[in-house]
């Protein structure tokens, strides 16, 4: 790859160093805003979410989107749906400009030269495709907290929709070939391998990184809470979380709830009864209500920069991609403890695999990007030797060095695993007994016959948060539920 510094070269070299003398004070560290966020999650207060997202959330900046999955996931934390929903639709319609980008980056190298000369950095975050995905999931839970339930059918809606496109574009760009003279950032180079084996691993049974259960499992659900009008739309929605997390006991038992209310052939119930026939939500009657717990744990991991050396030709260059290497433990589940049983929640999203998967995808695109940018920057720095003088040569080199970086940019504050469980309880108050890693609670469900109430706990380490919402059986707002206390440490 050679450069030509006759006049645009040039002026690239001026631009090139005065971005890294621009830049060394002030790169962008958004997993310190995280942490400055989430101290003061911790101690019941959100201006310090506020203070390090929204201004970069308000302007059309690379981080925009990014901020705003963060705002709208902070609010929700906080106890404020109302105005998470507002910056999750905000979200929304910025996603939506930003369509039409690559998922899987290899056909898309050449789409900002900036991103070659400096780093990654300096796009637009585009949002991933879980990150789209889970956007929207979680917007149906702030409409379920608000007491909307069609809200949250148009927002499980537009989830499935996301997947759809986002599963499209993703086998269109499969179809891509690595771009000429990007042949040695080919995954499966040795220097490639041995950084990003142990990752791939982790994830080598994940179909994609959009598709998700939870998704599918809290469709089926809110269709679910219709009555009879919705079944059918359960038993889809119900079927593809199962196809996607066929151990998980809470998907298995909502599969052999919806079968048994939609009724069918008896030798189709019997087929599905020998699928799931050890998840079972108990018994049931037409006085009975249920409860759906939603228990979002833990933290996703944040990437890492790792340095890679790559052969280009005939000369070896030093590379920073990011990395996922540690990808944290399998989270307890929550038990509920009922006036007459014991329930255990179930994983049915590993957002830490979707994450790995996400990075995994994109490595083809980021890896020949780092490799040609380096390419270009050590012939910026030759060249301007030649021409300049050693001071220029050394001007270019420190220019390299600073913008040189891995992209380490993700969504922080999404939980690491979502798991799931139900119970069907008799009608009148029914105080439940929640114990999770580390802490305790009870909440009051006011059951009526055929009402669906929700429970969504949110728990890592030092918050925990507990919100409850009960709809009739005709899916419409139901009794007042008990208010929960505000976000408290774990003790």
């Amino acid at each position: 790859m050679h450069l030509d510094l006759n006049g645009r070269g040039r002026f690239t070299l001026r631009v090139a160093v005065l971005l890294a003398l621009l830049a060394a004070p002030v790169l962008a560290d958004h997993a310190r805003d995280f942490r400055i966020a989430l101290d003061g999650l911790r101690a019941n207060t959100l201006k310090p979410a506020d203070k390090v997202f929204l201004k970069d959330a308000s302007s059309p900046g690379a981080d925009r989107l990014l901020c705003l999955y963060e705002l709208g996931a902070f609010y929700q934390l906080g106890g404020d749906p109302g105005k998470s929903r507002g910056f999750f639709n905000t979200a929304d319609s910025v996603a939506h400009d930003y369509e039409g980008q690559a998922v899987v980056s290899a056909g898309g190298v050449g789409r900002n030269a900036s991103a070659v000369l400096v780093n990654d950095s300096v796009l637009k975050y585009e949002g991933f495709g879980y990150d789209k995905v889970m956007s929207r999931t979680l917007n149906a839970v702030n409409f379920l907290m608000l007491g909307d339930m069609e809200g949250a059918r148009v927002e499980v809606r537009k989830a499935e929709e996301y997947q759809r496109l986002e599963r499209e574009l993703h086998q269109r760009e499969l179809q891509k070939g690595t771009p000429r003279g990007a042949e040695s950032a080919r995954l499966d180079n040795p220097a490639v391998t041995a950084q990003y084996g142990r990752m791939f691993d982790y994830v080598r049974n994940v179909r994609n990184s959009f598709e998700n259960a939870f998704t599918y499992y809290l469709a089926s659900q809110i269709y679910l809470a219709r009555g009879e009008d919705g079944l059918n739309d359960a038993m889809v929605e119900i079927k593809k979380a199962y196809e996607l997390s066929p151990q998980a006991p809470g998907v298995r038992s909502a599969y052999l709830e919806i079968a048994r209310a939609q009724g069918g052939s008896a030798l189709e119930q019997a087929r599905i009864r020998l699928q799931v026939a050890d998840a079972d939500p108990g018994p049931e009657s037409p006085a009975m209500g249920s409860v759906v717990v939603l228990f979002q744990t833990g933290l996703v991991p944040q990437l890492e920069a790792v340095k890679i050396s790559l052969f280009a030709e005939d000369k070896l260059y030093n590379l920073a991609f990011p990395i996922y290497r540690d990808f944290g433990n399998a989270q307890s589940p929550l038990l509920i403890q009922t006036p007459t049983r014991t329930v255990t929640t179930s994983t049915v999203l590993d957002t830490r695999a979707l994450a790995v998967k996400a990075l995994q995808e994109r490595m083809p695109g980021i890896l020949t990007r780092g490799l040609l940018g380096a390419i270009a920057k050590g012939q910026i720095q030759k060249d301007a030797e030649k021409n300049y003088g050693p001071f220029a040569g050394l001007a270019a080199m420190v220019a390299s060095a600073v913008l040189t970086q891995a992209d380490r940019r993700s969504w922080l504050s999404l939980p690491a695993e979502v798991q799931v469980a139900k119970c069907n309880l008799a009608a009148g108050p029914n105080l439940l007994t929640l114990r999770g890693p580390g802490w305790s609670d009870t909440v009051t469900v006011n059951v009526t016959p055929g009402s669906q109430s929700f429970l969504l706990v949110r728990s890592f380490p030092g918050f925990k948060r507990v919100d409850l919402k009960t709809f009739d059986a005709d899916g419409g707002e139901g009794t007042a539920p008990v208010q929960p206390a505000a976000p408290v440490p774990n003790l």
